[in-house]
């Protein structure tokens, strides 16, 4: 997978992290609207550098072990997000979820990161499922989700931040 990076698209580019995306890093994980519906807490500094430092080394993706690849504006390489991918260990899909800065978000951003990021990692790996879940208080996400060609497969009842919530299932198989 990270051999394929950068990665540029129309607007945006799929890219290692790395030491020089503090500021930008920081600045959107401390964001409560964007830290709403991710499973992650805000950073230190410190945190944040450390971070930033083991997900810049990643050659491959590894079985269970939830990995982080930058998105960058493609005019500026400004980071503007990032995505977690966790190839399971049976190797046979990938879960990831996307957080993009709030001012990124309503430019159909998101929806440009997961048409480019599925055939990708379909190139990438062995899996044969894409899959994503969001809360359903998440409206902007399902959006994204459905116009990228993902279909809802599930929703399933947790607790999430402790809050009991829906999460919607998507999907998206190997041709």
């Amino acid at each position: 997978m990270f051999g394929y990076l950068p990665c540029d698209l129309d607007r945006i580019r799929f890219r290692h992290l790395r030491r020089g995306d503090l500021e930008d890093f920081l600045a959107y994980r401390k964001d409560p609207e964007v830290a709403r519906y991710q499973g992650w807490d805000p950073l230190t500094e410190r945190e944040g550098e450390t971070f930033l430092e083991s997900h810049s080394r990643h050659a491959c993706l590894t079985p269970g072990v939830w990995q982080q690849l930058g998105i960058a504006d493609l005019k500026s390489d400004a980071l503007i997000g990032d995505i977690g991918l966790c190839l399971a260990s049976d190797r046979s899909s990938i879960e990831f979820g996307i957080s993009l800065r709030a001012q990124q978000q309503g430019r159909g951003l998101g929806t440009e990161c997961i048409r480019g990021l599925i055939p990708l990692l379909f190139l990438a790996s062995p899996a044969t499922k894409v899959v994503a879940h969001t809360d359903v208080r998440n409206p902007a996400c399902i959006a994204a989700l459905k116009n990228s060609g993902m279909k809802q497969n599930a929703i399933r009842q947790g607790v999430y931040k402790g809050e009991h919530c829906s999460e919607v299932g998507f999907l998206a198989e190997r041709n």
